[in-house]
């Protein structure tokens, strides 16, 4: 059985009354180590909080194994104290992390998310799942490239379905339901991750993609039932961005794919801005096609009542506008050709998922200000836009989201957009550093 002898103490990591973190060395194998320890009362009692945390972490460890969770060596109590040794993890939190690189590429982030992602969803495929409840920065080592989750102290398996555990370690990053003392689940854990993702993207200099702000938010709904159903779901969607960023890089091409055109209701323009931008950006050369995934057929109607506009091989022409005809769900979908998709997605945020930049249309009401409070409107990759213009109605909008925010002249036909149009598309276009 082992014990402290086996062990030579070299320096303190943490201390606090009744335990301690120490740095010690394996006396035959000169293996560097972590000691967790409990010291217990001179009355022969013991702190039963520390205690309880010690041994489910010690109970956890022992029956899981991943790269990027510690090894547990070591367990065991005597008359003095309680004590777990685990392998010493060698890197910078991602706290300290944040203080030496103030700029983190979006890349290096999609990939600390996607494995930070995975450690979670293996404990969540055990048997029965293990909820971690405590993610923040400090539990972040980043070893190389290998993020490793650290602290398993407030752990639980979650037993039986409708019942859970309640408590959590960071008030900033616990999920509302943690918060207010309610049954937990897998998807409070998934909420911390959003608030990881929210801080990892925090330091970086880069113009964060739409698709990506979207995804953290929606991993940050107050409403569980709101997140994705499962982390697992969650992390697929960070490979897929992953995934099309290094095809990118592979290819030299860093070009904007898809720009999705939404509104924050029915009938204020948003298929007239998505016609608007598409004719601009085909007639400075850009590859552009319209895409209706509005639900709603636009195209089709359009061709029947527009002797001008020409129809060949499923795209319809009309001098620079091109866009996909939306034949209905009965007919096989037309996969676009290269080059940017300017997505109609009517209301539904779900139809942004794979946009890289969202053009949000605002109706000029003042009675719809308390939509615009919302988050999604001040996500980096989001520029707002008031349909029709209205100075007034903007510059208030522009001070309630602290972001620059555009009014949309509106021509008679969208497909022939006027001057005024293609200066303020020009200019949205140079400010989120898309030429055109």
């Amino acid at each position: 059985m082992a014990s402290i002898a086996d062990y030579e103490e070299l320096k303190s990591l943490y201390h606090r009354e009744g335990m301690e973190v120490v740095l010690v060395r394996h006396r035959m194998l000169k293996e560097e180590r972590i000691l967790k320890r409990i010291r217990k009362t001179k009355d022969g009692g013991e702190d039963t909080l520390g205690e309880k945390q010690l041994e489910q972490e010690a109970g956890i460890l022992s029956e899981i194994k991943h790269p990027g969770i510690p090894i547990i060596y070591d367990y065991w109590e005597d008359d003095e104290s309680i004590c777990l040794i685990e392998e010493y993890i060698q890197g910078l939190s991602l706290q300290e992390y944040f203080l030496y690189y103030e700029d983190i590429s979006i890349r290096q982030i999609l990939t600390y998310m996607v494995k930070i992602c995975d450690v979670i969803c293996y404990l969540h495929e055990q048997r029965p799942p293990i909820l971690y409840q405590d993610l923040k920065p400090e539990h972040v080592i980043i070893q190389g490239e290998r993020p490793v989750l650290i602290d398993y102290g407030i752990a639980r398996r979650f037993k039986e379905m409708g019942t859970g555990t309640k408590g959590y370690g960071s008030w900033d990053y616990a999920s509302p339901e943690q918060k207010k003392g309610k049954v937990v689940d897998e998807k409070s854990d998934l909420f911390s991750l959003g608030k990881l993702a929210k801080e990892l993207l925090a330091h970086t200099k880069e113009r964060v993609p739409a698709n990506i702000s979207v995804l953290v938010q929606t991993a940050l709904c107050v409403d569980p039932q709101g997140r994705p159903e499962s982390v697992a779901i969650w992390k697929q969607s960070w490979e897929a961005i992953l995934a099309k960023r290094k095809d990118k890089e592979k290819r030299g091409n860093r070009r904007i794919r898809e720009i999705a055109v939404i509104g924050n209701e029915h009938g204020i323009g948003v298929t007239h801005v998505a016609f608007s931008l598409t004719e601009h950006l085909r007639s400075r050369g850009q590859s552009a096609f319209y895409v209706n995934r509005s639900g709603k057929a636009v195209l089709v109607p359009a061709l029947r009542q527009r002797r001008e506009l020409r129809e060949r091989k499923g795209i319809i022409y009309h001098r620079d506008f091109a866009g996909i005809m939306d034949y209905g769900p009965a007919i096989p979908k037309i996969t676009p050709p290269d080059g940017i998709r300017i997505v109609d997605c009517g209301c539904n945020w779900l139809q942004t998922r794979e946009a890289e930049l969202i053009i949000y249309v605002i109706g000029s009401r003042p009675w719809q200000d308390q939509e615009l409070l919302r988050d999604k409107v001040r996500m980096d990759g989001v520029v707002p836009i008031v349909t029709p213009i209205n100075r007034g109605v903007g510059h208030k909008i522009a001070r309630q989201i602290e972001k620059k925010v555009y009014g949309m002249p509106m021509d008679a036909d969208p497909m022939v957009p006027g001057k005024k149009t293609h200066r303020l598309w020009k200019g949205i276009l140079r400010h989120v550093a898309i030429q055109s």
